[in-house]
């Protein structure tokens, strides 16, 4: 009898959470405006399905000792933390052009997708495939992820999905868009217990953008979460980049009209950000 009212709590219970949860294929994108969440769920979700994996491979190895498998890893343009003590490997271009080898299964973060695989520069040889045999190694890496890793996932964020060149767009699939993300807990004690975001999930299939609608009442729902007992990423990680940009003499406003119009200048600016990394 109690096993029953049990089954019954525990159906109802999926029923209820399960359009709180995030759906994903092998390959998911965050997109979102800046404070959106889709940094906070993006790492989350590539932790959560790292440790899945390896979880997998263990109870494997267990039960098949002659022929055990490598443990599945978390790999990240970004600093990232899978456990306290236990750091992601560092993902470089390298890895995304196939010239270093992923460990099977494993779990591939790429923060700003679109830094490197940017709409407007769609004629990169390495992201577009110029021949059978030139270019396109980034093509070749997404459109076999799952053959070449063997059943691992690709978890991607971008602020905008237009700004990823088309090619590899079109191979993902399903976006996960988040907006209005909020923090809930006790003020000043302990003000991040859990988060909240608007959530919808657009659909592309070959040029064909749909949002998804089931039980949603104004084009979103609601996504939420718990955060982590440990900070798993920096939310600024990239500020060092804009210390070394100089303060310059600034001028105050000095009456409510003005003639002058901002301009963006017709000749490319060097740029002043850092963009050596010296963490070797």
């Amino acid at each position: 009898m109690w096993l029953l009212i049990l089954a019954g709590v525990a159906v109802i219970l999926y029923i209820v959470i399960r359009p709180y949860c995030l759906k994903y294929d092998n390959i998911v994108c965050f997109t979102g405006a800046i404070g959106s969440g889709k940094s906070l769920n993006s790492t989350q979700t590539a932790v959560m399905l790292c440790k899945r994996q390896r979880f997998s491979i263990r109870w494997h190895n267990f039960f098949h000792p002659r022929h055990k498998l490598p443990l599945p890893m978390l790999y990240s343009n970004i600093p990232l933390r899978i456990t306290r003590r236990e750091y992601a490997i560092k993902l470089d271009e390298e890895h995304l052009l196939m010239q270093k080898r992923i460990v099977p299964r494993s779990v591939v973060f790429i923060d700003e997708i679109d830094q490197f695989a940017n709409q407007l520069e769609w004629r990169n040889p390495n992201l577009a495939r110029l021949s059978a045999k030139v270019g396109g190694n980034f093509d070749e890496f997404i459109r076999l992820y799952r053959h070449y890793t063997k059943g691992g996932y690709l978890v991607l964020n971008t602020q905008a999905t237009d700004n990823i060149v088309t090619n590899i767009r079109r191979r993902m699939g399903t976006f996960v868009n988040l907006m209005q993300c909020r923090s809930w807990g006790i003020p000043i004690i302990a003000p991040n217990i859990l988060y909240t975001c608007k959530c919808r999930h657009i659909l592309i299939s070959e040029d064909v953008t749909a949002v998804e609608e089931k039980n949603i009442e104004d084009g979103y729902s609601t996504l939420f979460g718990f955060f982590p007992l440990y900070r798993r990423y920096d939310t600024y990680c990239y500020s060092d980049r804009y210390e070394v940009v100089p303060y310059n003499d600034e001028k105050t406003w000095q009456k409510l009209k003005t003639n002058k119009m901002i301009i963006c200048p017709s000749e490319a600016v060097p740029r002043t950000t850092k963009n050596e990394d010296d963490e070797e």
